[in-house]
């Protein structure tokens, strides 16, 4: 929004972010299986973590409200890394977080399987 000062443009996603929170309380639901699966890559040994763009109050409240965010012990969020998504930063945060190599990452996204 060229048009839009960098503090307006604050002012504009804060208002936007307390609208989705209030709107979707109570309205988030896991994928059917997802716990399930969670659980089963879990008990596996599977080391799980969140790598997202999102600010961490709405990451923390859509996981919360999905009933998976103790699922995640690995939490890394684009804005607490140097430099956000698309840059690999906090990708290769995750990876130190959870003591993995990145060649021993697989992971799903909303953009599709990674």
């Amino acid at each position: 929004m060229p048009d839009v000062s960098p503090e307006r443009g604050v002012v504009i996603a804060d208002t936007k972010e307390r609208a989705y929170m209030r709107r979707t309380a109570g309205a988030i639901e896991a994928l059917a299986g997802a716990a399930a699966l969670l659980d089963v890559l879990a008990a596996a040994g599977v080391r799980l973590g969140v790598v997202t763009n999102a600010p961490r109050e709405i990451m923390e409240h859509t996981l919360g409200e999905a009933a998976l965010r103790d699922r995640f012990p690995v939490v890394i969020v684009g804005d607490e890394c140097a430099r956000a998504k698309p840059f690999p930063d906090p990708y290769v945060d995750g990876c130190r977080a959870l003591d993995v190599q990145p060649r021993e990452v697989r992971g799903a996204s909303s953009g599709g399987a990674e």
